[in-house]
């Protein structure tokens, strides 16, 4: 009689588990918000075991702030009013898909619904990808450096608030234009904050 040798364990890919659990967890802290999101619940979007969760990230914490980092993947800094064209089309078409990501929930919910660790790890990471560098943009243009701080403030208002307003579907028009439509009549508000030249 022939001995059967059992073929041995599929060994688990790590890089694709550590993948679905941040795409688990983008999906759920952008639809239910960071407190609303247990761990429990990433591990089942994902199909794995939740105490993965400490092993890759260490915990919830770390897992969001992991998602902040991996949302953002593909996203130039924005300096320029062509990079600022290119995120709005990104978050519209991440928006159609997803739903609003963790970054633009964080950043737009009122201080008292957010915790403050939670609310600084998307500020920084907006400062890094968006304002500081717009900001350094305008300076050099020639606008007062606390006005184009303001400035690039504003056009992060204006195209976080679209793509939130657009996921919720509240506002008609902006729920069913077209990508090219919300563009065509965006950028020329975002131009003119960008190339308008110092208002003090």
């Amino acid at each position: 009689m022939t001995d059967i040798v059992a073929a041995p364990a599929r060994k688990r890919d790590a890089v694709q588990t550590r993948q679905d659990l941040l795409e688990a967890a983008r999906e759920l802290f952008g639809t239910k918000g960071y407190d609303r999101t247990s761990l429990r619940e990433v591990g089942e979007r994902a199909g794995v075991d939740a105490a993965l969760i400490a092993r890759y990230f260490g915990n919830k914490m770390a897992l969001y702030s992991a998602t902040v980092e991996a949302d953002s993947v593909g996203t130039p800094r924005i300096a320029s009013v062509d990079d600022v064209e290119r995120l709005v089309r990104r978050m519209l078409a991440k928006v159609d898909t997803h739903g609003v990501g963790p970054i633009v929930r964080t950043t737009i919910a009122p201080s008292s619904d957010i915790d403050p660790e939670l609310r600084e790890v998307a500020r920084v990471h907006v400062q890094r990808r968006v304002t500081h560098p717009l900001t350094g943009t305008l300076i050099a243009a020639g606008i007062e450096p606390e006005e184009a701080a303001l400035r690039a403030e504003q056009v992060v208002g204006m195209v976080f608030g679209v793509a939130a307003l657009r996921a919720a579907g509240s506002l008609p028009g902006m729920a069913e234009a077209s990508h090219d439509a919300i563009v065509a009549t965006l950028m020329p508000a975002v131009r003119a904050l960008c190339n308008g030249g110092s208002g003090s």
